[in-house]
């Protein structure tokens, strides 16, 4: 099990018992207890203290109030980014459950994600990739990116492009914000999000793009072993921007499955590594047809 998700939602005997990767369940130091005799925190390493107990007693909304007060006083501490970014996903509700779900639907593993292209019909007026004549064939099935595990994740854009700043631009790809010798299990927390975040975002994005072009998505089960991806649109020039998206969307996927290598290889992580599964085989369905090059 590899959520985001308060502690409240899931007994702690359960997460145990099923992997203990629960985030919220992850505490790094110490804890200044909660009752009215013990003064408000007011440096850095009391806020984080206290942000990361609230946090493992599923008290979420706090956290997030904590670390915020952190980040005031120091924006550039590797542990108040990661720790506001994890605490804003598990305040907010979203968890790697998302993610997964969004991956298999685009890649055909959470079922029939939808009528055949011959069954739905397709606009005669669009170019394709490949040339693909999708409203001639029984073969494809038409992915619709608004279907529930596209919008559930899509409805977190605001939360993920801060948590965009705050963990992936501002300690992941930032070679000088000590995330490199960070703890680990600092690391691991900071891992597991940016894989999520950067993913869940760029699936946002394609979603925009598609619907402003009036864009199809099809999946075509033959090619390869996990079938290929492939667009239509009203134009060549539409074609060329949902492309855009989907080659933008597979760096991610793979992105993100790289960033869960490096977290499963100091921990058990299994739960890590069947998300990295489903990353990886995005990032191949998309370019099995498409010239993301």
């Amino acid at each position: 099990m590899d959520p985001f998700v308060s502690a409240h939602r899931i007994p702690k005997t359960l997460g145990r018992a099923i992997g203990g990767l629960v985030l919220l369940g992850v505490v790094l130091g110490g804890c200044n207890v909660f009752g009215g005799l013990v003064p408000s925190p007011e440096t850095v390493d009391a806020l984080v203290e206290d942000a990361r107990t609230a946090l493992a007693a599923g008290h979420t909304t706090r956290a997030v109030r904590l670390y915020e007060r952190a980040f005031e006083k120091d924006s550039t501490d590797v542990r108040v980014r990661v720790g506001l970014g994890n605490a804003l996903y598990a305040d907010r509700g979203l968890d790697v459950f998302a993610l997964r779900r969004a991956a298999e639907h685009l890649t055909g593993e959470g079922g029939a994600s939808g009528a055949s292209a011959a069954e739905r019909g397709t606009r005669t007026a669009t170019t394709c990739t490949d040339g693909a004549r999708p409203a001639s064939s029984t073969r494809y099935d038409a992915v619709s990116l608004g279907a529930e595990p596209i919008q559930e994740l899509t409805g977190y854009a605001p939360v993920v492009e801060r948590v965009r700043r705050l963990v992936v631009a501002g300690a992941l790809e930032n070679r000088d914000g000590g995330f490199a010798s960070a703890a680990p299990r600092l690391r691991r927390i900071g891992f597991l999000v940016g894989s999520v975040t950067t993913v869940a975002r760029q699936v946002g994005t394609a979603d925009r793009v598609f619907g402003e072009v009036q864009g199809t998505l099809y999946f075509d089960p033959e090619p390869a072993s996990d079938g290929a991806l492939f667009a239509c649109a009203p134009t060549g020039a539409d074609l060329r921007r949902v492309h855009g998206a989907l080659c933008r969307l597979g760096e991610a996927a793979r992105q993100g499955a790289q960033w869960l290598r490096e977290r499963t290889q100091s921990t058990d992580g299994a739960q890590g590594s069947v998300l990295g599964e489903r990353l990886r085989t995005l990032d191949d369905v998309i370019r099995a047809r498409i010239d993301c090059s």
